[in-house]
């Protein structure tokens, strides 16, 4: 997998620097319309593949050239904060904007992913409390009570589809038993998909009569982004890992503004959805995710070394 890595590795290197060399270019009002602009394809191109009114009361999912409805709902959720900046900051073409911020919010629910709507929600949030969009006294009130809220809508989701969150239950222990065999350096690059089905078949060998039997299949990536990170490189990965969500935080709290917020809004999406998921399968979260990190760069010599 040598290859396979430092070719990932350096395209992700290439893109950062394209746009920390061209992205003086384009100011960030211009980012903000082509990210309302993809959502309005986006959700248009969903509202293509809904057959009938019928088909949605029969929770089937459309997915369009995804290869999930959450892979779908992410893109949209990727675009809601920089539609959210423009819809409190642009004075006009308020109408083009309640329309797009309407048909994301609707196809964002129409997509059933429980994943995304913690995940906007959490972003929405944040836009809103944090940045003191609200009065004081109703942010103060929120801020306290979120964390109970975000727990219990977390318990609320796992009910609404338990076999499928015991499976990924299943999973994230299978993928702490393979990390514990190296825990310092981890297993090595891609070293999940190797290792992962051997290690279940070990589980139910052990554990015959296991409630998860019905429900395991062959997967390549452990649905959550941080164990798949722990597992590959160990806690010496994800120390430098937190060291450089430490540094982003550092540099957003330096420089407050409406652009910062909108993209520490979005590096929330990607953040929340890394819990569930595995969003970085997906080439649209690295171009945002890059794009975030190298304008948080712009006036940040730390980001940069």
């Amino acid at each position: 997998n040598l290859v396979e890595f430092w070719t990932n590795l350096l395209s992700i290197l290439t893109l950062y620097y394209v746009i920390r060399l061209q992205g003086y270019n384009l100011s960030f009002n211009t980012i903000a319309w082509m990210m309302l602009s993809c959502s309005a394809v986006l959700s248009l191109w969903g509202i293509s593949q809904i057959d009938s009114f019928e088909a949605l009361r029969c929770n089937t999912n459309f997915t369009g050239p995804f290869e999930s409805c959450a892979a779908y709902a992410l893109s949209l959720a990727l675009c809601l904060p920089f539609i959210l900046y423009l819809f409190r900051y642009e004075k006009r073409n308020r109408t083009l904007l309640i329309v797009v911020l309407a048909l994301t919010s609707i196809m964002i629910v129409l997509s059933q992913s429980r994943t995304v709507w913690l995940t906007a929600l959490a972003s929405v949030s944040f836009l809103y409390v944090c940045t003191n969009a609200l009065p004081r006294s109703i942010t103060s009130a929120v801020k306290w009570l979120f964390p109970f809220v975000f727990a219990f809508l977390v318990f609320l989701l796992y009910y609404i589809r338990p076999e499928s969150a015991n499976g990924r239950l299943l999973i994230w222990f299978n993928t702490l038993s393979l990390w514990m065999q190296h825990p310092l350096f981890g297993n090595g690059y891609s070293t999940f998909t190797r290792d992962h089905m051997l290690q279940q078949s070990d589980y139910f060998r052990t554990h015959p009569d296991s409630r998860f039997s019905m429900i395991a299949d062959c997967i390549s990536h452990p649905f959550n982004e941080y164990l798949h990170l722990l597992i590959q490189w160990g806690i010496v990965g994800l120390l430098l890992f937190v060291l450089l969500a430490y540094i982003l935080i550092v540099v957003w709290r330096k420089i407050r503004n409406a652009e910062y917020d909108t993209i520490a809004s979005c590096l929330i999406v990607i953040a929340v959805f890394s819990f569930f998921s595995y969003p970085f399968c997906y080439p649209f979260t690295w171009v945002v995710l890059v794009y975030c990190v190298a304008e948080l760069a712009r006036r940040s010599k730390e980001i940069f070394t």
